[in-house]
């Protein structure tokens, strides 16, 4: 028959095999989340520098399109520039020809 002693220390083996066993489960359960959490981390970093490459793209096209704008805006003042100058002239010569007409009858 066992001793009381043994019976204890049995028990208590018994208890170790247990929390060993819980805390072998616990590591498992823990790496198993980190391995998802890096994971999620790669997955996350490559999301982040696309986007971020999106983002300078974007930008430079905006810069782009600005800068492409102000040259159409400086061509629109020079080509309004040019139509007065334009109708000017036509004014002038239809002024002359108004006078010539005149000297002619």
């Amino acid at each position: 028959e066992i001793s009381n002693k043994e019976s204890k220390i049995l028990d208590l083996e018994m208890g170790m095999k247990n929390l060993e066993s819980d805390l072998a489960s616990l590591d498992n359960n823990m790496k198993s989340e980190v391995e998802h959490a890096n994971t999620k981390i790669d997955k996350l970093s490559t999301e982040n520098e696309n986007l971020r490459r999106s983002k300078y793209e974007l930008e430079t096209s905006v810069k782009n399109l600005s800068s492409e704008r102000d040259h159409i805006v400086n061509l629109n003042e020079d080509l309004s520039l040019k139509i007065v100058e334009f109708e000017v002239s036509v004014k002038e010569m239809n002024s002359q020809m108004q006078s010539l007409q005149v000297q002619y009858q």
